[in-house]
C-alpha cells in the first residue's frame, strides 16, 4: 500500500529568505570595499606607488615655470632641483660641481652611478671633502668601497 506524502517533497523559501540573502551580500560588499581600500591606500603598494609618483609630477609641474628661469640663472638650489627633475639640467649641475658645491657633487655621483661607477664614486669622495654630510656618511657607511 502505497503511503501518502502529507508535505510537498520542494518546500517553498521562509518568508524573508531572499532579504536575508539580500543582506549578507550587501555586508559582503561592504566589508570588500573596506578591505579594499585597505589595500589600496598603503603607500607601498603598487597604487600607492603609483599614485605618489603622479603627484610628484604635478608637483614638479607646479612650480617648474618658477624654477626653471632661476635655474638658468645659475642659482644654486634651483639648478640642483632641475638636474633632480630634467635631463637637460646635467650640463648646468655639471658646472656647479666643478664650483666645488657638496650637493651638486652628491647629486652627479647619484645620476651617474648606473652609467659610470668610479666616477661616481670619485664624486662621492669629493662631495665628502666639501662636508656633504649624506656623503660623509657614505663614506662612513662604505669604507672600502670608497678608498
Amino acid at each position: 500500500m502505497p503511503m501518502e506524502l502529507k508535505q510537498p517533497i520542494v518546500q517553498k523559501p521562509p518568508p524573508g529568505g531572499r532579504a536575508k540573502r539580500a543582506q549578507l551580500v550587501a555586508v559582503g560588499m561592504v566589508l570588500g570595499m573596506f578591505l579594499l581600500a585597505i589595500v589600496l591606500m598603503d603607500p607601498n603598494s603598487s597604487v600607492g606607488r603609483w599614485a605618489a609618483h603622479r603627484d610628484a609630477i604635478r608637483q614638479r609641474d607646479a612650480i617648474a615655470s618658477v624654477m626653471t628661469p632661476l635655474a638658468r640663472a645659475g642659482k644654486p638650489d634651483a639648478v640642483l632641483w632641475y638636474a633632480r627633475h630634467y635631463a637637460d639640467g646635467i650640463g648646468p649641475l655639471r658646472q656647479l660641481a666643478a664650483s666645488g658645491n657638496g650637493e651638486a657633487l652628491w647629486t652627479l655621483a647619484g645620476l651617474t652611478w648606473n652609467s659610470d661607477r668610479a666616477n661616481a664614486m670619485r664624486l662621492v669622495s669629493e662631495a665628502a671633502r666639501e662636508g656633504y654630510p649624506d656623503a660623509v656618511l657614505y663614506e662612513h657607511n662604505h669604507p672600502v668601497a670608497v678608498r
